[in-house]
This record gives structure tokens, C-alpha cells and sequence, in this order.
């Protein structure tokens, strides 16, 4: 059953032999490795990530100690055909377009390659990140992921001994996505980069429990294909690759895409992200069956497209894109979803888009055989007011339901975020215990309000004294269509003929429906009136629903239909402009012609088998009585049929998009609870907090700190402020803290709050003095052409990211504006010049200057002391990311950072000075961080997890260097 659902049926073991012959992943080893590196958060600045990354390796080196030692057969599988790179040696420098800062990052990838037979080694790259989020351990981000790969490396090994591969695979076991996707920006200027032809990104942007992978992100048909058609488990939508679009968090499938070019996929868990990037995405919340999963369906898709020949040896690079870091990447015209997760539906734009024209034009066609049919048996009024009517009525009927859902959930959910905002997105399954019993209670008064609604909008004349889903039970009146009239009697005219739900006894009392005798074949006859006879009491069940019009429930599938076709004319327009998500819009329709189709030709056939009767008995002056088999027959199917066609046009569709169903709860909630755009959604229920500690000189070192916290104005600033105070934990160790909010203006989607006299933080360094806890050495030097500045900053303890901040600017000339024109006198006529703005004085700034070719920048240029790279803003502050400590480092935990700035010769060293901020886990250095975390609610904190902070670090150590006193 599990399996038949999307899911594997158990956990492999490492010692199972379909992982020794390549034909399985061990979910098992994927989970063991899990276990091993999430035990606590491990960010890229802190000692535990340096401890994961040794436990990776050793991993690693065990598999390819194993593999030496397997003596295959194959000289293409020799030991040789595996090269680990344990020391990645790439640093690169970033400064995309819209980023205030320039940072410069020492790659500490872990790259494992697998050679295939062919003598171009076109390779396939398999990426993931083995970084967390200071908040979280990471085990679906992305530790589920690592281990993941770890188990396909060892299955594809053993593959590649018994079958050696066509084609490379290379696994990037990258560092610092969650620092600024680092680790897969520098391996896309590695050397080895330039063999990848396709990629395949595994991330996680929830917690996964025992849920699926989904590939939501692509820009391949050849890769997806190659998923669609090999993965055991696919699953997949084109919907969720829209809607990333408006999402703000980022993956590694961004540099793949837009600086490196290649084609690929982006694979993730998703489910609870209420718990995504918190202490809760941990082992307790995630179970060993998801790694299999995705370890199952990354195996078998990486085997399909390197085991033998694939398309993968032709694969182009993708288009050109922006180097932008916010840019909006392009969404495939192409379509792709899943089907309970066994079988993955792949369609090119013309099939997608013929084949949502197909559904348009055969349901324009069986509406046509409809009105024709009941044209030529009624005429035009009796056909506008027995078919027209009637449709437009399900039609207006099926729009007000769905519009009245909606707006009564918005309602509610409004109301509900008045008294509890957030709410609905820190716990998205308690949304279920107010929509569901809405929804249900929406479509019972509806069937009370719409009938007088449908008489005002003159599509019935009067309205039913019953609700519509209280049918007669009679027979349906199939016969009674059928009038010689040409239309020109009046449209109240059937009243006259005799009504098929009265019922009539027979000679033996029984109680039948009446049946028009007829004259000829197609010719209803006017009955003559009977003899009085009385009547047995009618049962409730039998109680006579009368109206102007047929039921309306033989009709509601018609109005279905119409429904989805107007929604499916949109999906083609959005189809034609390259949006091909709502591939439901295509299921939907569908069984609702089939639905139609169906009822169309069972009604036909019924009609034809009811009037088989006549034409036995139309010489002969008998009337015909139904048999009991024919009255339950006719009776059923004017009843109860409705619901069949119901169920075609609407269960079947709805268990093939629930996957998407499910996959937006947790989106869904808080776009219509709490009015917030998808693309701020993370920042809506959480804090981003940031303690900063001035240790310039003795006398600030000696005050207190001063937290920002940036958040969305969700909550009054005074609510929110009141909401801290009130805490206990904030008046045990903030009591003489003050809280100031700023509110964001226009443009700005963001409040920050300052909290200062915060006490002193508890860092661990107590040997060192807070004034020593960042040195320098630094010498000015005047050359002929500039002025130079070198110098060696050294770090705090425990922390490898540090940024230096120059300010240098042109000495300010009393005889000309700062573009070299004289001055203009002022307003007032007094000649005085006010200046409001001054040119900067830096050529450039350089890192490791003494290193030849360290640094390298986009296209592969590599950063050269003294001669300034064209585009690059040396003016915006310069992170340095260290891989690791070194020389003194390894002794004292602080690294080292030479330097190199060059400036013009005018500068104004008056005013000229060199900011060095270092960062610092907020488990080493804050005391305040918990007590603000404690003191908010914990919808603000992403469901009870730990609030978030600064992408390098919760405590920013700062020293201000005066150049004129260098």
C-alpha cells in the first residue's frame, strides 16, 4: 500500500545485497550519518561545523577504502576512478548587484568524483549542504540530504564496479549555503565545474517527518524526464516551481542556474515549515523512511542518466541569466506533476497545450449534443427553460458556492488573526479545525439561500419548498421532452401535462409513478383524466418537490463543468504566457467531461429502453404499466446517479492533487489568515536578532550592548514592546533595558526595534580583555601615485567571519564642487558652500594580497593587489570567510586576516578609518539573546523553535582603527 502511494516499504540496511549490487540506497547508512552530524547546530561559524566535516570525510574515506579493496574487474572501476578532494581550495569573491557587501569565502567543499568510460567525462553533479542555521541542528536542512548522498555514493560504487558508469558523477558536499549559497558558488569556478552538464540539488525547507521529497524547481524537460521515468517514488509539481517565485529563502539551485548555467533539478522536503530553521528540525522530528526516499529516487535518476548512454552527453547550458541575487528565475513552459506518487506525468509545452485545448474543444462539442438533442425534442422556449436555464443555474449555482467558501474563510481567518496574529502559520493543522466545519456548514446553508437567489436572477421562477438535495422519487420524466409543440406555446405550458411523480395505483393497489400513453413514437399524448381512486399517504420520502424547471442536481454536473472550463480558458491564456502550473485545471475538467459524457449516454440509453414499452404496446388501446424493475431502475437513477457523476467529476481529481493540496497548507493559511505575500512569509514569525559590542577603547568596551531586532510589523510596536516587559524573562536580565521601535517606511516591509543597556556579554575568552579581543597592525604609507595601507587584523576567539569597513574620503576643496567646477554661491548670496556629499577616496582593498591568484571572481577573474577589478565596489564592507584556523590559529582559535588598501592621494585621513566587526555564535557570546527569545510568543518564533539571528552570527564584536593615529 505504501509503496503503491509513493513510499518505500522499509528502511534498506547497509549490509542488504541490493546495496552491494548497486540496485538499492541503504536509508539505513543515510540516517546513520544523519544521526552522527545533527546532533547540534552546526553553522559555518562554529567548532561543530568543523567536527561534521571531519565525520563526512571519514565516512567518505571509509567508502573508498571499500571500493579499493573490491578488486573489480572492470579497468574502468579500478581504484583510480574515485578522487576525493578533502581540500577544496577555491576562494571566491561576491558582489552581486544588489548586495551591500562584498564577501570573500575559502571554500571548504568536500568534492568526491566518480569517472566514468567516456574519454570527455561529462559529468552529472550531485550537490547538498552540510551547514545549519545557528537555530537548528538541520536534519531535513539539509542533513537528510548528506546522508542521502553518502548512501548513493557507496550503492553507486558498487554499481560502477559490477557496471562501470558511461558518464562522471561529482558530489559537492558544500559548505556555507546558509551563509549565502558559498559552497556552490565557488564549485561553480572550480576546475571541474566545466565537465558538469546537469545538476541535481537536494535541499529541505521544512521538517520532513516520515513525508516525500518533491522536485519543485527545474529548468531541464531531459533531466526531469530522466526523474520522472527512474525514480521509484516521484513526486513532483509545476505548481510549487511557480510559487517559488515569491518566496524569499533561496537555494544552490540559484548558482547552478544563473552563474554556472547548467541544467538541473531541486529536490526537497517541505512539510511543517512552521519548524523550518528551529530547534525543532532535529532527529525527534524526522524519521529514517524519508532518507530512503530520497536516497531511493536520487540513486535511480543519477543510474539513468550516467549508467549508459542518455541525454545527458548533450546537454547545452541553460540561458543567459542576471547575476542578481533577488532576480526572479524563469519557470519551465513545460508541465510535471505526479500521481500518487508511482508515476510522474511529464508534458512538452505543445502537448500540455493541445491537450487542455482537446478538453476545451470536446467539451464545447458534448454541450452541443446536448442543446441539439433537447432542441429538436422541445423547441427553442421549452429548450431555454428545461436546458439553458437550468445549466446556468448549476453554472451560477457551482461560482456563488465556491466565491461564498472563500470569502467566509477569509472572514474568519481575519477575525481569527485580529485576536492571535501569526497564528495560523506557527500552526497550520488548527486552520483545519475552523475551515473544515465552514466549508461543510457553507454548502448546507446555501442549499436553504439559494433558491430565492435563483428566482432574482430570473433563472427559475419560483423556488423548490425543499432543499435540492431532497429529490423526488419518482421516475425521471425522460419521456416527457418529447412534444410535437415548435416552441411557440408558453413556457409554463408543461404544467399541463401530467407530472411522472404522481402516483397512481395499479389494479393491485400497488403504488406506481404514472406514464403517458402516447400516439406515436415521440408524441406525448395529453392523458385523459382517471377515475378517482384514492391514494395511499404519500411517505416523506416521496414528497413532491415542485418547480418550473428540472432538478436541479441532474444539472449540477453540467454547471461543474462549466465551472472548470472557464477556469480551464484561463489556465490555456497563462499556458500561452509561459505559466503552465495549474496543471489541475487540466485533471479537473477532464473527469468532469467524462462525468458529462457518461450521464449523457446513460440518460440516452434509458430513454430508448423506457420507450421500447410504447412501441410494444402503441397499436393497442392498454396502458402500460412499469414494472417494479422498471420504476426502481428509473427511480435510482433520477435519485442517486447525480451522486456517481459527482464522485467521477470530483474524487478521482481530488486524490491526484492532493499532493499539492497538502504541499500548500502551510502556505495557504497565512496568505488568507494573515494577509502577508509569500515572499516575506519566513520573516512574518520571527525575530532576526543582531547584539552589537563596541570594544574600540576601554570606556565603551565597559558599557553595554545594544540588540536590533528586525521583523514585520505584524504586531502595534507598543503590543509588541508590552509583550517583552511582561515577561519574566526579560525582567530577570533585562530589567533596565529600553526598547525603541521604528516603524517602516514607505518602501520598507521591515520594523526594527533597538533593546539597549543590555548586559555585558558572557564571553568565554576570559583571558583576554574586551579591548584586545580584536587586534591590529597596521602601517600608512605615502607612495608617488597613492596612499597605502597594510596591515594583519586579528579575530576574537571562536569566530572565523570578520568584516572590514573602510572610510576614506576626498579632502573636501574650497574652491570648487566635488566635480572639479567652481562653486555656485547659495540662496542667501553669501558665497558659502555646503557640501552634501563627498567622493571616496579608495582604489582598493585586498585580501591575502601576497597570495598570488587566491581569489577568484565571477568568469573565473582572479583578484590582483593594486590593480582594482572593474565593477567590483571596494567602498562596501568586505566579509572574510575563513575555511578553517591556521599557523597561531590552531593555538589560540583566531585567525588571521592580511591586508591590503590602496587610496588617492588626497584622502582625508582626519576622517578616514578602518571598522573591523567579527561575529560570534550566540551560544558563546550573548546573555541577553535567550531572555528576548523567551519573551515573545511562540508564533513568533516558528512554533516554540529558537528565534533566528544574523546569517553570521547572534554577537558582532566591533573596533574602530582612527587612521590618523596609524
Amino acid at each position: 500500500m505504501l509503496a503503491s502511494m509513493g513510499y518505500p516499504l522499509s528502511v534498506v540496511p547497509p549490509t542488504s545485497p541490493l546495496v552491494a549490487s548497486g540496485a538499492r540506497a541503504s536509508g539505513q547508512l543515510a540516517w546513520d550519518v544523519v544521526s552522527e552530524i545533527c546532533q547540534r547546530p552546526h553553522p559555518y561559524n562554529s567548532d561543530e561545523n568543523l567536527r561534521v566535516r571531519r565525520l563526512l570525510l571519514g565516512q567518505i574515506r571509509t567508502i573508498q577504502s571499500a571500493f579499493g579493496a573490491a578488486q573489480c574487474k572492470s579497468p574502468d572501476a579500478s581504484p583510480s576512478s574515485l578522487v576525493v578532494l578533502d581540500q577544496d581550495t577555491m576562494s571566491t569573491v561576491s558582489n552581486y548587484s544588489k548586495s551591500a557587501v562584498v564577501d570573500l569565502f575559502e571554500s571548504s567543499n568536500i568534492l568526491v568524483r566518480v569517472r566514468g568510460r567516456s574519454p570527455s567525462h561529462e559529468a552529472l553533479l550531485v550537490s547538498a549542504h552540510f551547514d545549519s542555521v545557528p537555530s537548528g541542528p538541520g536534519v531535513t536542512d539539509d542533513g537528510i540530504a548528506i546522508g542521502s548522498m553518502v548512501a548513493v555514493l557507496k550503492s553507486l560504487l558498487n554499481h560502477h564496479c559490477h557496471s562501470p558508469l558511461m558518464y562522471d558523477v561529482i558530489f559537492n558536499f558544500n559548505n556555507a549555503e546558509e551563509m549565502g549559497l558559498f559552497g556552490a558558488t565557488a564549485f561553480v569556478r572550480h576546475p571541474w565545474f566545466k565537465d558538469v552538464k546537469a545538476f541535481i540539488n537536494l535541499e529541505g525547507t521544512g521538517t520532513t517527518g516520515s513525508e516525500r521529497s518533491m522536485l519543485f524547481r527545474t529548468n531541464s524537460f531531459e533531466v526531469t524526464s530522466a526523474y520522472m521515468a527512474k525514480a521509484p517514488y516521484p513526486h513532483a509539481s509545476i505548481l510549487v516551481n511557480n510559487l517559488m517565485r515569491f518566496v524569499g529563502s533561496e537555494t544552490d539551485y540559484r548558482p547552478y542556474t544563473v552563474e554556472g548555467r547548467r541544467q538541473g533539478i531541486d529536490i526537497a522536503f517541505y512539510t511543517n515549515r512552521y519548524l523550518y530553521h528551529t530547534a525543532r528540525d532535529d532527529l525527534q522530528h524526522a524519521k529514517p523512511i524519508a532518507a530512503q526516499h530520497m536516497a531511493d529516487d536520487l540513486l535511480k535518476t543519477a543510474l539513468g542518466l550516467t549508467a549508459g548512454p542518455s541525454a545527458l552527453g548533450s546537454l547545452e547550458p541553460s540561458q543567459q541569466l542576471p547575476m542578481g541575487r533577488t532576480n526572479v528565475l524563469p519557470v519551465p513552459s513545460f508541465a510535471f506533476y505526479d500521481v500518487y506518487g508511482f508515476r510522474g506525468v511529464l508534458k512538452s509545452y505543445p502537448a500540455y497545450l493541445l491537450s487542455l485545448l482537446a478538453i476545451l474543444v470536446a467539451s464545447i462539442v458534448i454541450a452541443s449534443i446536448k442543446l441539439t438533442s433537447l432542441y429538436y425534442r422541445l423547441g427553442y422556449k421549452r429548450l431555454v427553460l428545461r436546458g439553458i436555464k437550468p445549466f446556468f443555474e448549476a453554472y451560477a449555482l457551482v461560482w456563488f458556492v465556491f466565491l461564498s467558501v472563500i470569502l467566509a474563510s477569509y472572514s474568519v481567518s481575519s477575525i481569527k488573526h485580529y485576536f492571535s496574529p501569526g497564528a495560523t502559520y506557527a500552526h497550520p493543522l488548527l486552520t483545519l479545525a475552523y475551515t473544515v466545519p465552514l466549508i461543510i456548514s457553507m454548502f448546507a446553508l446555501i442549499q436553504i439561500i439559494w433558491p430565492p437567489i435563483a428566482v432574482r436572477l430570473m433563472l427559475r421562477n419560483r423556488a423548490a419548498p425543499a432543499m435540492y438535495h431532497e429529490l423526488p422519487s419518482a421516475p425521471p420524466p425522460l419521456d416527457q421532452y418529447d412534444d410535437e409543440s415548435d416552441g411557440s406555446e408558453d413556457e409554463h405550458a408543461e404544467e399541463d401535462v401530467v407530472q411522472v411523480d404522481q402516483p397512481v395505483p395499479d389494479a393491485g393497489g400497488s403504488v406506481h409513478a404514472s406514464r403517458p400513453s402516447t400516439t406515436g413514437a415521440g408524441i406525448t399524448a395529453r392523458r385523459a383524466p382517471q377515475p378517482s381512486q384514492p391514494l395511499r399517504p404519500r411517505s416523506p420520502r416521496h414528497r413532491l418537490v415542485e418547480s418550473d424547471g428540472p432538478s436541479l442536481a441532474s444539472w449540477l454536473p453540467f454547471g461543474l463543468l462549466g465551472f472548470w472550463l472557464t477556469l480551464l480558458f484561463v489556465n490555456i491564456v497563462l499556458t500561452l504566457h509561459g505559466i503552465s502550473a495549474f496543471f489541475f485545471l487540466f485533471t479537473w475538467p477532464l473527469y468532469s467531461f467524462i462525468a458529462c459524457a457518461l450521464t449523457l449516454g446513460i440518460e440516452s440509453s434509458l430513454r430508448r429502453w423506457y420507450r421500447s414499452g410504447f412501441d410494444v404496446i402503441s397499436s393497442t388501446d392498454d396502458q402500460h404499466v412499469p414494472s417494479r424493475l422498471e420504476n426502481s431502475l428509473l427511480s435510482y437513477y433520477e435519485q442517486y446517479f447525480w451522486l456517481v457523476n459527482f464522485g467521477i467529476a470530483t474524487i478521482v481529481p481530488f486524490m491526484e492533487t492532493l499532493d499539492t493540496l497538502q504541499s500548500l497548507l502551510n502556505g495557504l493559511p497565512s496568505l488568507i489568515g494573515d494577509g502577508l505575500p509569500g515572499v516575506i512569509i519566513d520573516l512574518a514569525v520571527t525575530q532576526q536578532y543582531m547584539e552589537t559590542w563596541d570594544v574600540t577603547n576601554a570606556t565603551t568596551a565597559a558599557l553595554s550592548s545594544v540588540a536590533s531586532v528586525i521583523m514585520l510589523p505584524i504586531v502595534p510596536s507598543a503590543a509588541w514592546i508590552a509583550m517583552l516587559k511582561a515577561s519574566p524573562s526579560f525582567k530577570s536580565v533585562l530589567s533596565n533595558s529600553s526598547v525603541v521601535c521604528v516603524e517602516p517606511t514607505d518602501g520598507d516591509k521591515l520594523r526594527t526595534c533597538t533593546i539597549d543597556n543590555l548586559p555585558l556579554p558572557k564571553y568565554n575568552a576570559t583571558q583576554y580583555k574586551p579591548i584586545d579581543l580584536i587586534g591590529a597592525n597596521l602601517e600608512v604609507r605615502n607612495k608617488a601615485r597613492s596612499v597605502e595601507i597594510e596591515g594583519v587584523i586579528v579575530g576574537p576567539p571562536d569566530s572565523r567571519i570578520c568584516s572590514l569597513s573602510l572610510i576614506a574620503n576626498k579632502k573636501v576643496s574650497h574652491s570648487s564642487d566635488l566635480d572639479g567646477t567652481p562653486n555656485e554661491p547659495d540662496a542667501d548670496g553669501d558665497g558659502a558652500i555646503v557640501k552634501t556629499a563627498r567622493d571616496t577616496a579608495i582604489r582598493g582593498m585586498w585580501i591575502d594580497p601576497w597570495q598570488a591568484n587566491k581569489w577568484t571572481g565571477p568568469n573565473n577573474t582572479a583578484e590582483t593587489p593594486r590593480q582594482p577589478t572593474p565593477g567590483l565596489d571596494y567602498s562596501l564592507p568586505m566579509i572574510v570567510y575563513r575555511r578553517e584556523y591556521e599557523g597561531l590559529g590552531l593555538s589560540d582559535h583566531r585567525v588571521r586576516i592580511p591586508f591590503l588598501a590602496q587610496l588617492d592621494l588626497d584622502v582625508d585621513r582626519q576622517d578616514a578609518q578602518l571598522t573591523i566587526a567579527c561575529y560570534v555564535d550566540q551560544h558563546v557570546g550573548s546573555s541577553a539573546y535567550q531572555a528576548v527569545v523567551d519573551s515573545v510568543p511562540t508564533w513568533m518564533q516558528f512554533s516554540n523553535g529558537l528565534g533566528m539571528v544574523g546569517r553570521n552570527g547572534a554577537l558582532e564584536i566591533r573596533k574602530t582603527f582612527p587612521l590618523m593615529d596609524v
